[in-house]
This record gives structure tokens, sequence and C-alpha cells, in this order.
């Protein structure tokens, strides 16, 4: 038994969205060696005096080819991983790495509107020319003006009815109980590439700075956004209150930084994925 989830990946050409999908499939990979390594090891336990703790488990260098030419179309790449605890389903990913070029956007749209979807937006605050060294900070206007076009993309072509299913939201009356259809809304990741290791750390952090609130703001003046919560084990009796109708629906934390050149927090991307589909 497997579940599988549709991982899209989308933003201007130059975002980094390549070489982020890269890391991600390499740790992805890494992930489901690890386990099958471990399941072997195991298995192994009962015929060795040695503890588990002491056998060897071989690692892979954790590094991959940077070189990448720029996604014209969508590039698809599907990695099944295995789970941890035997008997539960393994997790099949299936990621989309869209072109950034608007040429293209038509052809996107046949992709997206699938079941089991959640959509991930490289948001770059750098801008890239034609040569790696060729990088500066872009402005905050500049920024804003390409994360909401690529917001409102996504909301204009993912057919929420059909993608994703509704939540049956019980109300008491006083003659009868009754259920409204819920939905919370479009799963969506935003991601801001820093660029930190081309542009430096002091630069990196200041447009951090003036854009994460000023993004956050117009994200939540043009969108009803519902946010995703961490479930406390001592809480999972408690019943959770349904979240309302909303546009998109988002991690506790609205945005993650990465800094793909150096595989900076896509870890951090990979869990926050994860949790999505497991709360």
């Amino acid at each position: 038994m497997t579940s599988v989830l549709h991982v899209h990946v989308v933003g201007d050409a130059k975002a980094g969205k390549s070489l982020a999908v890269k890391w991600m499939i390499h740790m992805l990979e890494a992930r489901n060696r690890k386990t099958i390594e471990m399941r072997e090891a195991k298995a192994k336990q009962k015929n060795s005096d040695l503890p588990l703790s002491k056998k060897k488990i071989k690692k892979q260098k954790d590094s991959i080819n940077v070189a990448h030419g720029r996604t014209r179309g969508v590039r698809t790449t599907t990695v099944t991983v295995a789970n941890e605890r035997k008997g539960y389903p393994s997790t099949t990913y299936i990621i989309h790495d869209y072109g950034g070029q608007e040429e293209f956007l038509s052809h996107h749209a046949n992709f997206m509107s699938v079941a089991n979807s959640l959509y991930v937006v490289v948001v770059p605050l750098a801008a890239v020319g034609e040569h790696e060294k060729d990088v500066h900070p872009r402005s905050t206007t500049a920024i804003l003006d390409r994360y909401l076009y690529w917001l409102r993309f996504v909301f204009s072509v993912v057919c929420k009815q059909a993608a994703f299913p509704q939540i049956e939201t019980h109300i008491d009356n006083t003659k009868s109980e009754s259920s409204i259809p819920s939905f919370p809304g479009i799963p969506m990741i935003t991601v801001l590439n820093t660029f930190v290791e081309l542009i430096g750390e002091k630069a990196a952090q200041s447009q951090l700075n003036c854009c994460k609130p000023f993004l956050k703001l117009q994200l939540h003046n043009l969108f009803a956004i519902n946010n995703t919560q961490e479930v406390d084990a001592s809480d999972e009796e408690e019943e959770t209150i349904p979240l309302p109708d909303g546009d998109y629906l988002m991690p506790a934390e609205d945005f993650l930084e990465i800094d793909n050149s150096v595989n900076l927090h896509i870890e951090q991307l990979l869990d926050t994925i994860w949790h999505s589909i497991t709360v």
C-alpha cells in the first residue's frame, strides 16, 4: 500500500526551482536508502550479538551535480520512500518542476489540478543574470509583484472542488444535527530563496527583514488564509475545531527560507511537506 503526493513547484525562471527540486529528490532517495538499510540491519540483528547501534550503515555523500539548464515545460520525477514503521504504507512523491517562462503557463494548467496535491511557490530574493556571479538583491515591489502573480495563477487553474476533498463540518441545531461542506484552502508552501551564499549574509538578512512582513501583509489582505497547526500528543484526543472556508491552506509559519545552492533548510522544506500530509 502506498500513499501518493503530487508536489508542484512553481515560480519565475531562475528562481532556483530546479536546484531545489534536485536537493529534494536527493534527500528523499537518501531517506529511502537509510530506511531500507535499517530494516535489513534489524532483520540481521537476530543472528548477531552486535547491538544495532554498533552496526555500520552505509552513508551516502551529501552532494549533487549542481549543473543544470533552464527547465522548458515541466519535468516530473517520482520518488518512493519506505516508511520507517513496519507495516505502514510507503509514500510516493511525484514532483513536478515547472518552467517559469510565461509561454508555458497554459501547458502547466493541464497538470496542476490533480488530487493529493501540494503547491510550492519559490520566491527569489535576488535577481540572477546570465552569469552565475551576476546576482543582486531585488526590490520589495518586484518581489511582491511576482509572488502575487504566481499565487493568482495557481488559484486560477486549480479546481479546488475536484482536486481536494471537502470537510463535513457539523452544526448543532435545536431540532437536528446538520453539516455543511468546508474547504480550508489549496495546500501551499511559500519558499523564499535567499541566495545568501551569493549576495552575502548581511544583504540576505536585510532582504528578509524588508520583504517578509510586507509579503505576509499583502498575502492575508488578498486571500483568505488558513494555517495548519502542530498537534501535540497530549491533545490528540481533544476535538479539533474545523477550519473555515479559505483560499490557501499554509503551514503554521507562512514562509520558509532556503538557499538551494548550499542545501540550506531543504530538509525543513521536506519535513513541512511531510507534515502537510500527516495532519
